[in-house]
């Protein structure tokens, strides 16, 4: 596997500033097969995945309809896989046996190996170390800058809202305290049917 040039902080901007540090990954033998059908007008892709929503339609057909119907489903839908992964075994065959093949193949291996050296030659030529040095640090700064700048706004935002329950609270609390009480029924002074009688 090979290693990214660029190791340091903030990552993907610095790759993003300087495309050329991006390393690129080599093809599977797919992904190299699908370039060269395309380049023959031939659009088609190994069969992969599974189809969850489709499942749980089908488990749902089954469910209202009945395990014939369901199994048909089933059946139809292995027939289509079954048929999708013969055509794609077919016609990478025909790409793997075709006389351009290798050519094909060796050229864009050979394309992003070439990149993949001038990524690391451009790394190591005079300067654009420090020059990558120096974006990361000013990302870096610019970054701890948002982050504080959020957590000032989050903090202001928690005030407001605290501020704002307490001033609709706050007039609540003064008209309970400013009001008349009136005694209460509960008041054992008031009650003539609570009488204590000592022996």
């Amino acid at each position: 596997m090979i290693s990214l040039p660029y190791q340091g902080p903030c990552k993907e901007e610095v790759e993003n500033h300087f495309p050329e540090l991006v390393i690129q990954a080599l093809p599977s033998i797919d992904d190299l097969v699908i370039l060269f059908l395309a380049e023959h007008d031939v659009h088609v892709t190994p069969p992969g995945g599974r189809n969850v929503a489709g499942d749980a339609f089908r488990g749902a057909i089954t469910g209202a309809m009945g395990a014939e119907v369901g199994g048909l489903m089933h059946i139809e839908k292995n027939q289509r896989a079954t048929a999708k992964q013969q055509e794609w075994t077919s016609w990478k065959q025909w790409a793997l046996s075709h006389a351009d093949w290798k050519a094909f193949k060796q050229s864009r291996i050979q394309a992003i190996e070439n990149h993949n050296a001038n990524a690391y030659e451009y790394m190591n030529s005079p300067g654009i170390s420090d020059a990558i040095e120096l974006f990361a640090k000013e990302t870096l700064a610019r970054q701890s800058k948002e982050a504080r700048s959020n957590a000032i706004m989050f903090f202001k935002f928690i005030g407001i809202c605290v501020g704002s329950s307490l001033l609709l609270l706050l007039p609540m609390g003064i008209m309970n305290t400013l009001s008349p009480s009136e005694p209460s029924s509960n008041d054992s002074t008031n009650d003539s049917s609570s009488v204590v009688l000592y022996e």
